[in-house]
């Protein structure tokens, strides 16, 4: 036994919310563009990604917080 008197090791959660990533053809389906689109706006770095080896990921608050930019208010408000 341990002759020295340590408090015992409160278990902490670990939190299970998961990130969830998108693909290339996910984003050009949720925001009703096309495949080309999302390549471009990618090389313009407007759209922000991940890449992992060859894959890329999309995480889709990040990509709702680049769309804002192109939001156009109407001028009859």
């Amino acid at each position: 036994m341990n002759s020295t008197s340590e408090p015992p090791v409160e278990s902490k959660e670990v939190s299970t919310i998961e990130a969830v990533w998108f693909t290339k053809a996910q984003i050009a389906d949720r925001y009703q563009i096309s495949m080309r689109s999302v390549t471009n706006l990618m090389r313009r770095r407007i759209l922000p990604y991940v890449k992992i080896g060859r894959l890329l990921r999309f995480n889709p608050s990040d990509c709702d917080n680049a769309f804002t930019q192109f939001q156009r208010s109407s001028k009859f408000q």
